[in-house]
Formats: C-alpha cells, structure tokens, sequence
C-alpha cells in the first residue's frame, strides 16, 4: 500500500498516536541507557495531551504524519524559526525536522523527508535540518541515503540523562 504524508492539526486522535509511539520508541531506544529512569520520567511528563496539543498552537511549528491507507505510521515535526544560535554555519533560513516518531514497523520515514524537503524548498529555506538520537542507527542509514551530509553530534539532556544526539543537513536552495 503506498505511504501518504499529511500536514496535521494535532487532534487528541493524532496526540495519543504520537504520545503512545514516543513512549514505545523511546523504550526501544534507551530501556538499555544507565539512565532510562530519568529518560522515562522526562518523556511521561513532556508528553502529556492537554500541553502537547496547545504547544501545536503555534504557527511556526507544523506536524507532518506518515499514513498507510488511515494508519499512522510516522511523524516529525518542522520548525520554520530556529534562533541564530541554533543555526548551521552556513545555513541562514533552515527547516529543521524532529521529534521524529514511529511505530515499531519504522516505515514512512522516507516520505517524510521527502515532503520535508518539498516543503523547505516551497517556503524559501536554504536547508533541511534532520536531528535524531545517535542510536537511531536504521534512520541514519535513511537519512544519508537521502542525499544529507552529517553536521556533527551534540550531548543533550533528556531529564538528567545525557544522550548523544546527531544532526544532518541537505541543502535545497
């Protein structure tokens, strides 16, 4: 069946789907982390629907959702407006894609990009910017097989815990 990729208004529907893949996701992905207890805590408490579905009220963040007939599959969100600092050298007006999210099957992914990418070019940005957990290791793969070149890995924080987190770059200007 072939993937479609939406522009979402983020519906309790579609924030229960996102809230219950993250924690799944993120189980999958940290449960081996020395940290996983504060890792877990950060996701209950970031994830919650009521704030989730507000902070979507914001014009410059948009939710795009990978579907199979009606069937979630993925999800990222884009974010038009990123301060200087958070800029990549060289990168004046960047579209950056994250808080990606999937079900345990990992398909859409490519769509999503896809539309990303059509998207940044559309609006005028000069880059599409992927960031993902340095273990995510099967999007990595994806994501450079799309024609994105690694800018490099930053330590965030994620409740206390400390994980590593990757960033990539396409131009499309």
């Amino acid at each position: 069946m072939p993937v479609t990729v939406k522009y979402i208004v983020l519906t309790e529907d579609h924030a229960h789907w996102i809230i219950d893949n993250t924690k799944a996701q993120y189980r999958r992905l940290f449960e081996d982390h020395p940290e996983y207890a504060a890792i877990k805590a950060h996701i209950d408490n970031t994830y919650v629907l009521e704030p989730l579905v507000k902070s979507h009220n914001d014009f410059s963040k948009q939710m795009l959702m990978a579907f199979e007939d009606a069937t979630p599959l993925a999800s990222a969100e884009l974010l038009s407006s990123l301060p200087d600092e958070k800029k990549p050298e060289g990168s004046s007006k960047p579209l950056l894609f994250h808080k990606i999210v999937h079900n345990s099957t990992e398909k859409g992914l490519p769509e999503l990009l896809h539309r990303a990418e059509e998207i940044a070019r559309q609006r005028k940005h000069d880059a599409l910017v992927v960031k993902l957990w340095d273990i995510e290791k099967n999007h990595q793969k994806t994501i450079l097989d799309a024609g994105f070149e690694t800018l490099g890995t930053e330590t965030v924080t994620m409740g206390g815990a400390t994980v590593e987190q990757l960033s990539f770059q396409k131009k499309v200007g």
